[in-house]
């Protein structure tokens, strides 16, 4: 598994009519400290080699103290199952969730031996995985990045989702 750079993430601040994109460095910046209200959006791109275009906007702020901090941040909805690494970005995961869907030809038969996986649901969304990932994954990945550390079988059972085939 390839990772991605510190150096591969560049977010930008949305534009207004004639205005040029602030873009800030990733690895100086936090979301916290750029997305302020509701309404909000970054923009950013993710591995340069696949070429991610993600947009993160900020649709509700929920003050609620019922909510213990160490909940936080909470996914509360989403769609799809989400970036498969290495795969060709937005085009190469169009054509591996449609060789999945046809569960037949060339293409199904390396994605399957690729991933390791006879099925794969594209549509598919676990909140309560992508709960635990968001608490999981950024530790995985400063450790990786920021402190050069290899991750350990653990954090790549959690990064390709292994931990989740039964």
């Amino acid at each position: 598994m390839v990772l991605p750079l510190p150096d591969e993430w560049n977010f930008s601040s949305p534009l207004t009519e004639g205005e040029r994109p602030e873009e800030f460095d990733a690895a100086e910046i936090k979301l916290r400290n750029a997305l302020f209200d509701e309404g909000d959006l970054a923009m950013f791109t993710y591995d340069f080699g696949d070429d991610w275009q993600i947009a993160l906007r900020v649709e509700e702020i929920i003050r609620n103290s019922s909510i213990p901090a160490t909940d936080l941040p909470k996914v509360l909805d989403g769609e799809g199952y989400g970036i498969i690494e290495n795969c060709g970005g937005a085009y190469g995961l169009k054509k591996l969730a449609a060789a999945f869907k046809r569960k037949r030809g060339p293409q199904y038969e390396e994605f399957r031996e690729w991933l390791g996986v006879d099925s794969l649901d594209m549509t598919a969304f676990d909140i309560a995985d992508m709960n635990y990932r968001l608490k999981k994954v950024p530790a995985i990945y400063r450790k990786i990045y920021e402190n050069h550390q290899a991750p350990s079988r653990r954090s790549v059972a959690i990064l390709t989702r292994e931990y989740l085939k039964k």
